[in-house]
């Protein structure tokens, strides 16, 4: 990000760091990351996502149902099922971790159940 601040496609580079981020657990550094990117392209939806699982990580419920609301205005058939079974943290646990941050923040369950 810092080698190439005026890169196009800078908005991905963010998102990619509010992921690495999130995944280390700095809920912060995850929000910070991805609000900046999403100024850059308010369309992202992983972005959303990211910020999404990080606000309500970090018990910013509010904040967290709002970018759900975002998520699904761009992937309207998106469901905590649906989102842990295409991610590449549901090896190690994480996908669980972040669908019951995405549910609690509104995001439908879908055909599974949280433990």
């Amino acid at each position: 990000v810092s080698l190439s601040p005026l890169d196009p496609l800078r908005h991905y580079y963010l998102s990619i760091q509010a992921s690495a981020a999130l995944s280390a657990g700095h809920w912060s550094r995850a929000i910070d990351s991805a609000q900046t990117s999403l100024r850059l392209n308010h369309e992202h939806v992983s972005t959303h996502r990211v910020l999404a699982i990080a606000l309500a990580m970090a018990g910013r419920l509010d904040e967290a149902r709002q970018s759900v609301r975002h998520v699904l205005r761009l992937e309207p058939r998106l469901t905590v099922a649906e989102f842990i079974a295409r991610s590449p943290g549901a090896r190690y646990g994480l996908a669980e971790t972040f669908g019951k941050a995405l549910h609690d923040a509104g995001l439908p369950l879908g055909p599974i159940e949280l433990q």
